[in-house]
């Protein structure tokens, strides 16, 4: 009489565990893909906020250069003309063309960290997904007969 009753409990206890299982493997698995989506923003924006203050070093240093350029071709009695200015105007290019690169990285930067971070969080959410199928499966293995 109270076999039945009891394998009747047993088989409510295992689909018990197995809906409680899902659902905190699901729940965890959107608690993962949040947290990665958020780290992947931060890592995003330091490489920004690095950026932004590597470019601001760089136009001080620049025009520290471009002064002692210019100093020192006064100092030697000479204008700023020719083969000077030349100088000066291609150091300046390089310096610029070297900034605009180191802004256009930095921003590839930024993006891969952003992608970096949404991709670990679709893992985290496809493994909480597969530990929920994996309790599911074994609830309706408890069901059967």
């Amino acid at each position: 009489m109270w076999g039945g009753i009891v394998e009747v409990s047993w088989v409510g206890v295992g689909v018990g565990i197995a809906v409680v299982g899902g659902i905190t493997s699901i729940a965890g698995g959107i608690s993962g893909k949040k947290a990665a989506e958020e780290a992947g923003k931060r890592q995003a924006a330091i490489v920004r906020a690095t950026s932004l203050e590597n470019q601001r070093r760089r136009k001080l240093d620049l025009a520290q250069q471009v002064g002692g350029i210019t100093a020192l071709v006064g100092a030697s009695n000479l204008m700023m003309s020719g083969s000077s200015e030349q100088y000066r105007s291609a150091f300046e290019s390089n310096i610029n063309t070297e900034m605009r690169w180191d802004a256009q990285k930095a921003r590839m930067d930024a993006r891969f960290a952003e992608k970096t971070g949404q991709a670990a969080g679709q893992a985290a959410m496809f493994s909480g997904v597969s530990s929920a199928i994996g309790f599911a499966s074994a609830g309706v293995s408890a069901l059967k007969p």
